[in-house]
């Protein structure tokens, strides 16, 4: 739990932390699907990779013509904001979901 006197503190600084992480977060998505797409094009490999790949690349056309060309994929500053609302949201739930946990416990053991 964070002290009380932190506070402040959280309430000044999480909107820029979360902005930050959720920049991180769209750069490690964009280098994945990047990498995805560059993966599931290659044909050679071993028996399972033969068997796998038709289907990796169509997950790899249908990620394309959802998000565009990964080559030419770059997240706006709306997808920053809308990812840092995601995490915030999260953040949130499990401070709620750890909330009810304590409460659960001290309600057993009484």
């Amino acid at each position: 739990m964070v002290n009380a006197a932190f506070y402040p503190l959280l309430l000044i600084f999480s909107p820029s932390i979360l902005i930050a992480l959720s920049s991180i977060c769209l750069f490690q998505f964009t280098q994945g699907f990047k990498a995805f797409i560059m993966v599931s094009k290659e044909v050679k490999g071993n028996q399972v990779w033969k068997f796998v790949q038709p289907h990796c690349h169509q997950l790899g056309l249908v990620l394309e013509s959802v998000l565009g060309p990964a080559q030419k994929f770059s997240p706006s500053t709306t997808h920053v904001v809308l990812v840092a609302l995601m995490l915030g949201m999260i953040i949130c739930a499990e401070r709620i979901r750890t909330a009810i946990l304590s409460s659960k416990i001290k309600v057993v053991r009484k």
